[in-house]
């Protein structure tokens, strides 16, 4: 049981690091990353996996094709969008403005 749990953190923390809107993986390169991390795993254990990350809340988008590709969404945190957005909040602090 945590053989599958750890693949599923491994997989969620590869499509974290790895892919955006803009940059999306397969089964293959998820599949190169866990053989690196000397983690065993089959194409269909990894759809798997994906479908349970999915199911807790996770989300990652699949583009359907040969092959499918993934990647994360939305991100709980991005820090630069935060940053902008904290922004003109800070300039009001800073210059003593009352809202």
């Amino acid at each position: 049981m945590s053989e599958k749990i750890s693949r599923i953190l491994y997989i969620k923390r590869f499509l974290e690091q790895h892919t955006d809107d803009d940059h999306h993986a397969t089964v293959a390169d998820i599949l190169a990353y866990l053989a690196a991390a000397g983690i065993p795993a089959s194409r269909q254990t990894v759809a798997r996996d994906i479908e349970q990350l999915i199911e807790s809340g996770a989300d990652v988008v699949c583009n359907a094709g040969k092959p499918a590709e993934y990647f994360i969404g939305e991100r709980p945190f991005e820090p630069l969008t935060y940053l902008c957005n904290l922004s003109p909040w800070c300039r009001c602090v800073y210059s003593g403005f009352m809202i």
